[in-house]
Order: structure tokens, then C-alpha cells, then sequence
């Protein structure tokens, strides 16, 4: 089992956290080795923590019970060894040891674009997401919550895109529907945490990072001044990934994004066509597209419209609301806003 059997023995050790984990492996090469060391070598790495290995220290009853979960869901682990395990992951300074998962792992080291942002995401944010993604050709990572990762994910799944569901839990815990959805389209669902381990106000800013990783680049769709999204975006900012923050309608719910962009964590985007020219990726411009169409590619008000088409008010509104019937446009707010 790709000696997954020896890392969870080391995951086991308390005080033993990834950080320590990786430079040990870093030095041995392997879990085989960390745990043949003799106890001046590993103290060398580990400090005062390398005696809990020399005593042979370890929560058995934790490695004996994830192997029988492993085997009766049907999960498969790979570790630091594996030639599968993430490459990206390996830039962060705490990679964990082990990854979980079900589903492709090629998918796993292909290049891919991570997406994340609000759970209560606005119709401004769910419909550039659904447009940006079903523009692309990569792998698409998100976190599987509600809002943006879910319009990702399913907008990924529409446009028989690869998507990838990085989990904050253990798969005990992945009951959405959605995530079934993601495997039986040859997806993806992958977790650092072993499968009883369950959500928590810690494992999710951990799976953020995880998200961060992942990905080539990193959208974030709409996040507020307090935002999980916001964490990802650090993350992949201090990786040198390339962020990308949306700025919809209306502009105070996307005071995160904002801040982002403020403190030149992240570029800024207003539509499509510039999210792709800053990616490198050709976008192809709809044939016979109604001309309203084509200023609205940020949301837009009716006066905005008014000064944008030339029409009179009589025509716009009969414009727009053709649009509206057939599904073309919506309205949130004072704002029109174009259908992915």
C-alpha cells in the first residue's frame, strides 16, 4: 500500500505535525527509513518528537482503524512516495504526508485552474463563474461547498470538463450529491483528513490551502471582507500562483475581492474576455450576438444601457425584456446581468 501503513504510524505521533513530516522525508527519503533512524540522526530533524519514534509511540488503534475504513469505502491513499502524489502540493511548506481519494488521479498532476468564493454567491458571481469555466480547457479545482465551488464543479461537469473536489472532511462525511455527480463523471474527490475525521472551523481553512496548491491559477469569484475564499487567495499568492479576484454587482459584497486587488494579492477582472487574455486562452466570440449582449459582459443598470446602446427607453426595455424571456439576461437589483 505504498507504504501508507508507515505514514499513518508517523501521522500517529503527537506533536508530529506535516512541517516536521516533510523535512523528515526530505532527509530519509522514505517512511521506511524515518522509522529505521537511529535516535541521533532522527533528532537531528525532529527534535525533542523523535523519541515518540524510538519508543515506538504510536496510536495503533488510529492506523488500524483508517486501513479498515480505506478498504470498506473504498478510498484510496498515496503518499509523498507515490509518483502519483500532487507535485503542486509539494510547494507548500506543510504538505500532508498522505492524500486520500477516489476517483481519476491522473487528474491529479494536469494542469488545472482552482475557482473558489462565496457559499451565499450572488447572481452576478454564479453567472461569471458558469461563463469562465465553460471557456476552459483544464482540470477545474474547487472545494465542493455551496455557491461559487458548486457552480464550478457542476459548470465543470456541463462542459465535460475534469473537476476536482478537494474536501474539508473525511469521506465519512461526503454525502452531497454533487460529489457523486464528480466521480461519476471520472472526476476527482481528494482530502488530507483520514475518513473519520469530521468538518471542522480548523479543517476547512486547511483544505483552502490544499485548494491554493492545486491549481496553476486561482479565481476568486466573490468573497467578502471575511471570506474563506480569502485564505486560498493568500496561499496562492505566497506560492506565486497567479490570482485573479471578480468585482460584480453590487460592489459591497465583493469587498474581499476588492481587497485583493488593493493590496496586489490579486488582478482584476470584469469579464471574461480579460480573464482569458491574462490566462493566455483564446475565447471565441458567440456569432449573431444581440448587441445588448455585448455590453454587458460586466452588470450593467438600465441608464448605463441607455448611454451604451443609444436606444430610447422604449426600446431598451422591450430589448431587455425579450432578453429576460429567453433566459438571455436576468436582473438583480438595479443590474442586468448576462446568462452564462
Amino acid at each position: 500500500m505504498d507504504n501508507v501503513e508507515s505514514w499513518l504510524l508517523l501521522k500517529s505521533v503527537k506533536g508530529l505535525g506535516n512541517k516536521l513530516l516533510f523535512r523528515a522525508f526530505r532527509h530519509f527519503g522514505s517512511a521506511e527509513s524515518i522509522l529505521n533512524a537511529d535516535k541521533l540522526s532522527l533528532e537531528s530533524i525532529l527534535g525533542s518528537r523523535a523519541q515518540s519514534i524510538t519508543t515506538r509511540s504510536f496510536d495503533r488503534d488510529y492506523v488500524k482503524n483508517t486501513i479498515f475504513k480505506l478498504k470498506q469505502l473504498g478510498i484510496e491513499a498515496i503518499t509523498y512516495e507515490n509518483e502519483h502524489y500532487p507535485r503542486n502540493l509539494l510547494s507548500l511548506p506543510d504538505p500532508p504526508p498522505i492524500v486520500f481519494l477516489k476517483g481519476d488521479k491522473e487528474l491529479l498532476n494536469r494542469k488545472s485552474i482552482s475557482i473558489v468564493g462565496s457559499r451565499k454567491a450572488n447572481l452576478s458571481a454564479l453567472n461569471m463563474t458558469k461563463s469562465v469555466v465553460s471557456g476552459m480547457k483544464e482540470v477545474i479545482t474547487s472545494g465542493g461547498a455551496d455557491g461559487i465551488d458548486s457552480k464550478a464543479h457542476e459548470s465543470a461537469l456541463e462542459n465535460a470538463l475534469p473537476t476536482i473536489g478537494v474536501l474539508g472532511f473525511g469521506f465519512l462525511y461526503a454525502k452531497s450529491p454533487l460529489f457523486k455527480r464528480i466521480l461519476d463523471k471520472n472526476g476527482l474527490l481528494l482530502t488530507e483528513f483520514s475518513p473519520s475525521e469530521k468538518p471542522s472551523k480548523f479543517t476547512f481553512p486547511m483544505r483552502n490551502r490544499i485548494i491554493a496548491a492545486m491549481g496553476d491559477a486561482l479565481l476568486v469569484m466573490q468573497a467578502s471582507s471575511k471570506s474563506g475564499a480569502l485564505i486560498s487567495a493568500y496561499w496562492a499568492f505566497k506560492l506565486k500562483k497567479r490570482v485573479f479576484a471578480y468585482i460584480g454587482n453590487p460592489v459591497e459584497e465583493f469587498e474581499g475581492c476588492a481587497n485583493l486587488v488593493r493590496e496586489s494579492v490579486a488582478r482584476l477582472f470584469i469579464s471574461r474576455n480579460q480573464l482569458f487574455e491574462d490566462l493566455s486562452i483564446s475565447c471565441e466570440k458567440p456569432q449573431n450576438q444581440h448587441p445588448i449582449l455585448s455590453y454587458l459582459e460586466k452588470p450593467a443598470t438600465f441608464d448605463e444601457l441607455l448611454v451604451k446602446t443609444g436606444y430610447d427607453e422604449e426600446k431598451l426595455t422591450l430589448e431587455l425584456t425579450m432578453l429576460e424571456l429567453e433566459g438571455k439576461v436576468s436582473k438583480e437589483g438595479a443590474y442586468f446581468i448576462k446568462n452564462a
